[in-house]
């Protein structure tokens, strides 16, 4: 990184030293649910408005060929259906209906549990042709892409877009979040959770917080993240805590990943109970701001 993304600042220094040392193809068995051990690239801080984040980082180029290899092989995985029926209950007070973009579909979940509401999901995938493509109510490809109308992602044409557990993997954060800036209508929300930095859960564990990942890039709290959406066009609204539903034989599995093969296989079972954990989890509502 040759500038701080919230504040343009070029001095950084080092808050945890890479355990992770590869090229893109190396990365492939450490990147989301199916990884086969928890690890991080070097992780360095804002000597100015300490934001921290990864760098250096691969290219946005290799992280497409990361995440297309992890989903190639069955490891990208989905949160359970909880996990966005909470979501649903945090925004349907805020949205009466209308048509809404959930950007990082991930399956589909989240439309699910929203009957009613004109959704479209956009997943993000490389090597697409022309950039994007639609079937049915989901568009495959670059939300930077200038095909976006053809596929039904017109400029100023959503009440209010969705990004669960997105921003913090972006390798082109600040264009993204332009981008979807202007999909939205004039005064449009923005429903965000990502992870916060400033957590207790996050101070507490240190280098072993469990959302210190090689696919996690930025690692924002309230206070960095709300500068950072000003540059984008976007005004903070709220921040507020939010657990994650989980069952314990995933819960277990990460334990393993970040602590070692010492701690016990989960057994079957124990994937039917769910738990709502603090991991240090934030849920945020932007507005655009024109």
């Amino acid at each position: 990184m040759s500038a701080c993304p919230v504040c343009d600042c070029v001095t950084f220094e080092e808050c945890y030293p890479a355990n992770f040392d590869g090229g893109w193809r190396d990365a492939v068995p450490f990147f989301l649910t199916g990884r086969t051990k928890a690890v991080h690239g070097r992780i360095v801080r804002c000597r100015d408005c300490r934001f921290i984040f990864t760098s250096p980082r691969f290219s946005a180029e290799e992280y497409a060929r990361i995440y297309a290899a992890v989903h190639a092989g069955g490891g990208g995985g989905s949160p359970p259906r909880d996990r966005f029926i909470a979501l649903a209950r945090l925004v349907r007070p805020h949205e009466a209906g209308g048509r809404f973009l959930d950007f990082g579909w991930g399956g589909g979940g989240f439309l699910d549990v929203m009957p009613g509401y004109d959704a479209i999901g956009f997943e993000v995938a490389a090597d697409v042709p022309n950039g994007v493509e639609r079937t049915g109510r989901i568009v495959t490809g670059d939300i930077l892409a200038e095909g976006l109308p053809a596929a039904g992602l017109i400029e100023g044409s959503f009440d209010f877009i969705v990004a669960w557990d997105v921003l913090e993997h972006l390798a082109e954060p600040g264009q993204q979040m332009r981008r979807l800036h202007s999909l939205l209508k004039p005064g449009g929300r923005l429903y965000l959770t990502l992870p916060n930095s400033a957590s207790p859960v996050a101070r507490l564990s240190g280098k072993k917080w469990n959302m210190l990942l090689l696919e996690h890039l930025w690692y924002f709290d309230p206070v960095t993240l709300t500068k950072f959406l000003a540059r984008c066009g976007f005004v903070v609204d709220s921040i507020r805590p939010t657990g994650y539903p989980v069952d314990m034989a995933t819960v277990i599995r990460r334990a393993r990943q970040t602590y070692g093969d010492w701690i016990p296989a989960p057994p079957a079972v124990l994937a039917d109970w769910v738990v709502t954990l603090p991991i240090g989890l934030m849920f945020v509502r932007a507005a655009r701001r024109d």
